[in-house]
Order: C-alpha cells, then structure tokens, then sequence
C-alpha cells in the first residue's frame, strides 16, 4: 500500500523529470532556431515543396532529379504537407521539421520515469528519465539533424 511519503516523493521526482526535460526541450527548440541543420533539413524542404505541387499520395511516382528516393511511410508525407503549409506563415522549415522529435524526447522521458518507477527504485527511474532527456545523443539528432527517428521510438 502507498502511503503520503510515498506519493510525495513521486511526486518531487515527476515534477524534477518534467522540469529536466522541459529545459532539455528548450534547449533543442533554440538549437533548431539558430541553426541551418544537415542536408537532411534541405531535403526534407525539398520533398516538402514536392509534396505540395503533386501531394503526399502521388509523391511516390513523382521524379525528383537531384534528390534522394523519396521512402518515407505516408504519415511523413502528410506532415511534410502541414509544414510547407506553416513555412508560408514564416515558420521557418528547419524549426518545423525538428519540433516532433523535440516533443517526442519530451515525452519519451516521462514515459522512461513512469515505466521504471513501477519496475525499480524510484532514484534509478528519476536518474534513468533525467538521462533520456539530456542525452547528447538525442541533442545532435533531434535538435540539430532533423531526423524523425525520436518520433518513431516514442
């Protein structure tokens, strides 16, 4: 049975995870603002741009010389197609193309937190879900690369 410190004590640590991960967001939101990213980003534009002109369906028999094959499931097409329609409100694409994975470290932490508290000590889930969220790895490839992977994962 729980009891009051028990509950307290989740609740101190839930809130240090929010509060990690909400910094470790932020900090990957400024990250994509200021700057350009990988060709990745370009190319994402690119398809984006192409998305636009033949939409998300028919992309896939579309040519596009001077780019790769276009291989994304058709949920990235659909998105793509929402970002080319924010860029024109002045969103910048490399910002757009970064947020989700962004939002889905964010959230990828809590859930690592509330998965281990359940399985381990609460220190060990505290620690575990702090980590996610300030993991360089997840810095380079969320907030810089424009990779969907973090997305995928969530």
């Amino acid at each position: 049975m729980r009891t009051a410190t028990t509950s307290l004590d989740v609740r101190r640590a839930r809130t240090l995870v929010i509060g990690v991960s909400a910094l470790a967001l932020f900090a990957k939101t400024v990250l994509a603002a200021l700057k350009g990213g990988p060709a990745d980003v370009r190319i994402f534009d690119a398809f984006s741009s192409a998305i636009d002109q033949v939409g998300p369906v028919r992309v896939y028999e579309h040519p596009m010389p001077r780019l790769p094959v276009y291989n994304h499931p058709p949920l990235a097409g659909w998105m793509l197609a929402a970002f080319h329609e924010l860029e024109k409100l002045g969103i910048p694409f490399g910002s757009l193309i970064r947020a989700p994975a962004c939002l889905a470290d964010f959230v990828s932490a809590l859930l690592v937190f509330e998965i281990l508290r359940r399985r381990r000590t609460l220190a060990t889930a505290t620690a575990c879900a702090i980590g996610c969220a300030l993991s360089p790895v997840l810095f380079a490839t969320s907030g810089y690369h424009g990779n969907t992977d973090s997305v995928a994962i969530m």
